[in-house]
């Protein structure tokens, strides 16, 4: 199988590389908005609220995609690679782009 390639401008980091480990999601949430930087997350449980909240208070994000753990295990990288990447590419803009990744 070849490698997709990905547009120049897409850079996949760690949060734990690029934010550090422990941001709280409204911080985090902030400083993905700063940076352009959308966000692949399997929290279903709080993120949505804090999507919510951001919203009510006017506030834009710079993507949510989530991840369904029933179809990508955490050890499943490379798939969950490939096919964020086809989620990805469906948009123009990840700006308030809440979806998930199958």
């Amino acid at each position: 199988m070849a490698m997709r390639k990905l547009r120049p401008s897409w850079n996949i980091v760690f949060v734990r590389q690029w934010a550090g480990g422990g941001t709280k999601d409204p911080v985090l949430l902030d400083l993905l908005w700063e940076d352009r930087r959308a966000l692949i997350s399997r929290d279903r449980a709080t993120m949505p609220e804090w999507i919510k909240e951001r919203k009510a208070r006017g506030l834009d994000h710079a993507g949510i995609l989530f991840w369904d753990l029933e179809r990508f295990s955490p050890g499943a990288i490379g798939a969950l690679a490939n096919a964020a990447v086809r989620t990805i590419e469906r948009y123009d803009d990840l700006t308030n782009v809440v979806a998930t990744i199958r």
